[in-house]
């Protein structure tokens, strides 16, 4: 979180540690793929979320790293085939809720609030639906959420162009 990049170092050490213990371990598997891509090192994260895949195609895990690094490298539609299978194989899994950005990418809000749903009621889940509200012209919904988590948002639905949105 705010450990900088030492900590961030350590976790990728930790991953790897893991996986020489246990080539099969999925989930620090899936975490250095993810690592890899905020490293920008897409190609190498594809490569990995891939033999990932291959190797365990069916492991929801697996399936999802692989979404992430397709979303990340510009391949959304694969990125949400690939969210489709993990939940298919782990319904219910609220790990899966960044595959929202997939399906709203692709204008498939519907499925986008399916993914979100899956951590109802968190505040991730709720800063992030804001945008599907918006969508859906649900202003009610968007004031709801916003007065609690996002006052600039607020300000901006209540007052477009006021002195207070530009001003928060």
């Amino acid at each position: 979180s705010n450990g900088g990049q030492p900590a961030f170092e350590r976790a990728n050490a930790a991953f790897e540690r893991a996986i020489a213990l246990d080539p099969n371990f999925i989930d620090p598997a899936g975490e250095l793929t993810g690592a890899e891509v905020e490293r920008g090192q897409v190609v190498k994260a594809y490569q990995d979320a891939k033999a990932l895949v291959d190797r365990h195609p069916e492991s929801a895990m697996a399936h999802f790293a692989l979404s992430y690094v397709l979303r990340y490298g510009g391949a959304v539609g694969e990125s949400a085939h690939e969210c489709d299978a993990a939940l298919a194989l782990d319904p219910g899994n609220y790990a899966f809720r960044s595959c929202v950005f997939s399906f709203e990418q692709l204008g498939n809000y519907a499925r986008a609030k399916q993914f979100l749903e899956l951590d109802s009621g968190s505040d991730w889940a709720n800063s992030n639906i804001i945008r599907l509200y918006i969508r859906d012209g649900n202003m009610a919904a968007v004031r709801g959420l916003a007065g609690k988590l996002h006052p600039v948002i607020l300000a901006c639905v209540d007052h477009p162009g006021s002195e207070n949105a530009t001003r928060l």
